[in-house]
């Protein structure tokens, strides 16, 4: 009976252990632990006491969100950010629209920059069909007649 009430009460993390849920035939004990987000867990009593378990999940989840803001994320790196994390940041935040915004008769495919600055502004990006973001890109001058594009050499 004294090792039922060895971890109850106690604080592992985020979690108060409330009382024995389980004692299995494996000599295994499963606590029912109050998070401190108010979800009710079962745990192992090997996980709280090790640290492998300190939270319902809520804590994975808020750690994860804070990675994904701009800040936070590994693939951001402010100015310096690449064009693809740039393009996913834009993508996120700026509504695909049902007609390209250039020549509006076709569905849009891609995002074009407007500056060609590649800056964070929602504002200096568009949705835009392949045709036209290649006559802004000046790739449209590089085609051959049968759909290649020429390898252009700047100097």
């Amino acid at each position: 009976m004294g090792i039922i009430n060895v971890l109850q009460g106690k604080r592992f993390g985020r979690l108060l252990v409330i009382d024995m849920a389980i004692h299995r035939k494996d000599r295994c004990v499963v606590w029912r632990c109050l998070c401190d987000c108010g979800r009710v867990k079962l745990v192992r009593g090997n996980s709280l006491v090790s640290g492998l378990t300190t939270s319902c999940g809520c804590l994975a989840k808020e750690k994860a969100s804070e990675r994904m803001t701009d800040d936070g994320n590994p693939m951001w790196r402010g100015d310096g950010a690449s064009l693809g994390s740039l393009h996913s940041w834009v993508r996120k935040r700026k509504p695909k629209t049902t007609l390209c915004e250039i020549c509006g008769e076709t569905k849009p495919q891609d995002l074009s920059n407007i500056s060609q600055e590649y800056k964070r502004d929602i504002n200096d990006y568009q949705w835009v069909c392949r045709k036209c973001h290649m006559k802004n890109d000046k790739r449209m001058d590089a085609r051959k007649l049968n759909g290649q594009f020429e390898r252009v050499i700047k100097c």
